[in-house]
C-alpha cells in the first residue's frame, strides 16, 4: 500500500467538501420551499483550528479553539480531538 499525504488526499477532500456543500444548498431551498426546517451543518470548529489539528499541533489547536469560542480547556480538547479522530 501507498504511503497518502495531506498534500495527496487534498484536492480530493475539496471535491468532497464543494460536493457538500451543493447537498446542503439543496437541502436548504428544499426545506425552504416544502416548509421545513432544515439548518446546515457546522462542526463549530474553524479552519485554523482543523489545520492545526491535522498538522499535529494539538496544544496550539487547543489554544486557538479557547481562543475563538471561550470554551473551557476540556471543551477544547474534545473538540480538537473529534477533529483529529475524522468526526469534524
Amino acid at each position: 500500500m501507498a504511503d497518502v499525504t495531506w498534500d495527496a488526499l487534498g484536492p480530493r477532500l475539496a471535491a468532497l467538501v464543494e460536493r457538500l456543500d451543493h447537498i446542503e444548498d439543496y437541502l436548504t431551498e428544499l426545506g425552504r420551499v416544502t416548509g421545513h426546517s432544515y439548518g446546515r451543518y457546522s462542526s463549530g470548529v474553524s479552519v485554523v483550528v482543523m489545520e492545526l489539528a491535522m498538522a499535529g499541533k494539538t496544544i496550539q489547536a487547543i489554544k486557538q479553539y479557547r481562543d475563538e469560542t471561550g470554551a473551557s480547556l476540556e471543551q477544547a480538547r474534545v473538540a480538537v480531538a473529534r477533529v483529529t479522530a475524522g468526526g469534524a
